[in-house]
């Protein structure tokens, strides 16, 4: 949608500059071909350059306020772009805590699933331990909104205002030796929530 919106401006701007000059250009034209003539007809001459300079004006009047269109376009394209890293990002990092904690406990001597087990988890980037969620989805998960701390990570938190919200559900995957980690997150955008789910999966290393 905002790349439609940018090359529909884009192309806006280019035909407006491009009519605005045309328009110009003749107007010039006229009145150099027209300087010598006296009476009525540098009267009517007069008149007609001062309507093209009006259409002249008008688009470029349409010009800028579609070159305004562009800069807005391109800044909505770049945050939605931003939100949609950040996305990805947290949950990747969701995925990846849930390996460290599978990996240290496998190293600590637990058995398989190495305390990996199914439900609906809130973590953060140094968690632990895996904390329950009680909600059925993310969407009305009170307790798993992002919010950015002073070194710019992300940690969970109940603010309802935050623009971010994660959790990770793990379940058994396509065979006994398999767990399927989903890591679901909800950012806002253009007044919005979106969604972004990635998936992986962790296997019994001992089989």
């Amino acid at each position: 949608m905002g790349f439609k919106m940018f090359a529909l401006n884009f192309a806006l701007l280019f035909y407006a500059f491009r009519f605005a000059l045309y328009a110009i250009t003749i107007m010039f034209k006229k009145n150099n071909s027209k300087r010598s003539t006296s009476g009525r007809l540098r009267y009517a001459a007069a008149a007609q350059s001062y309507t093209e300079t009006i259409i002249a004006v008008g688009l470029i009047t349409t010009a800028l306020v579609a070159l305004l269109g562009l800069g807005v376009s391109q800044t909505r394209l770049g945050q939605q772009t931003s939100q949609k890293i950040v996305a990805y990002n947290l949950a990747e990092e969701g995925i990846e805590v849930v390996k460290s904690i599978h990996y240290n406990r496998r190293l600590s001597g637990s058995t398989w699933p190495q305390g990996i087990s199914n439900g609906k988890w809130i973590v953060d980037y140094d968690s632990a331990a895996l904390v329950t969620s009680t909600d059925d989805s993310l969407a009305n998960c009170a307790t798993c909104y992002l919010c950015t701390q002073s070194d710019s990570s992300f940690r969970s938190c109940s603010d309802s205002f935050a623009k971010l919200k994660r959790l990770v559900v793990i379940e058994d995957g396509s065979a006994d030796n398999n767990k399927k980690i989903t890591s679901q997150i909800l950012y806002a955008e253009s007044g919005g929530w979106r969604s972004y789910n990635l998936e992986e999966y962790l296997y019994n290393s001992s089989q």
